[in-house]
């Protein structure tokens, strides 16, 4: 199973939600390994190493996300726009705010929700930035039952307060919009949604709460599911970052990168002093596509014998 054979039944027979999901599901749960070469000047030797490559939706790859989502919400300072729990005789602002973009199902087809997501929520906040200035934005696109998709993103208005109001809903404290159709002007896809955020990391409180439950397809929820079903398909992120966030993301991913390295070659001396004794490079090789006993998930060494083996047998493709 493979994304192109997913696009080439969905030419042939026409979009559905169930036909992507099948397929996903088909997919997902084949592993993928990854396979790098080096030159061991210790033992002269040229040594193999493999270690299993994260497919969207399965552990590995939910690990990951939310490593770089919470890396970036723990870089982001904390600032506070007013108390938790003030009353409306208090004038409440922020220049933070929690949006939510739907698609009209009688303007839009399932699949143009998705083809024209991304599109009309940049032509939104194109809008905005031409009419306030400087924007920060963190994005999730999420998929309903149906498999329509809808959006939610935190904007953080650089030159621009909004005024609220303390919102009682069922016990739940909320702050709304006084101006909300102003900010909700721009969206053309159809209904929206807005709150206002107490601080700068109230909302990526609620972009969590839908990234964690739409990024782990073992957990079975219908939404989740095809959240993941829907981004494989239509190739979108899982969250998005624009604006100064985007420099402070890159910095996030970087000092990710640096944390995992492939290389174990080491040894620690009497005197406590780190010894290198292994492939000083790694090269990507090639990939093994399917189960390898005893491979499990992570790095390791693998014998040149095996390599060939599988080479021998189709599953090791050459790079």
């Amino acid at each position: 199973m493979s994304l192109s054979r997913c696009a080439s039944d969905v030419s042939c027979y026409g979009f559905s939600v169930d036909l992507v999901e099948q397929h996903y599901r088909a997919w997902v749960v084949i592993p993928f390994y990854v396979v790098v070469t080096g030159y061991n000047e210790h033992t002269q030797n040229q040594e193999y190493g493999c270690f299993r490559s994260a497919k969207r939706g399965d552990k590995k790859y939910s690990n990951k996300v939310k490593a770089k989502f919470e890396a970036l919400e723990n870089a982001v300072p904390k600032v506070s726009y007013f108390p938790w729990g003030t009353r409306n005789k208090a004038v409440i602002r922020s220049p933070c705010a929690f949006l939510t973009f739907e698609f009209d199902p009688n303007r839009f087809s399932c699949e143009d929700s998705w083809l024209l997501a991304g599109t009309e929520f940049n032509r939104y906040i194109t809008g905005k930035r031409k009419k306030y200035g400087k924007i920060d934005v963190v994005r999730v696109f999420e998929s309903h039952e149906s498999g329509y998709c809808h959006i939610h993103a935190v904007l953080w208005f650089h030159e621009k307060e909004w005024t609220g109001f303390r919102w009682d809903n069922k016990g739940k404290i909320k702050y709304r919009v006084n101006e909300v159709e102003t900010l909700k002007e721009g969206w053309h896809g159809g209904f929206s949604d807005v709150l206002l955020m107490q601080n700068s990391h109230s909302g990526f409180r609620y972009l969590a709460k839908y990234l964690t439950k739409c990024i782990d397809f073992e957990k079975e929820d219908v939404k989740s599911a095809r959240t993941l079903s829907m981004c494989w398909y239509f190739r979108e992120r899982s969250f998005g970052v624009s604006g100064s966030l985007l420099g402070l993301y890159s910095d996030v991913i970087n000092t990710l990168k640096s944390n995992s390295n492939l290389n174990c070659d080491v040894e620690i001396g009497f005197d406590g002093s780190v010894v290198f004794c292994g492939v000083a490079e790694w090269f990507l090789h090639g990939f093994v596509r399917g189960f390898v006993e005893d491979w499990g998930d992570h790095w390791r060494k693998i014998p040149i014998d095996q390599l060939l083996k599988l080479e021998n047998l189709g599953y090791f493709e050459k790079r």
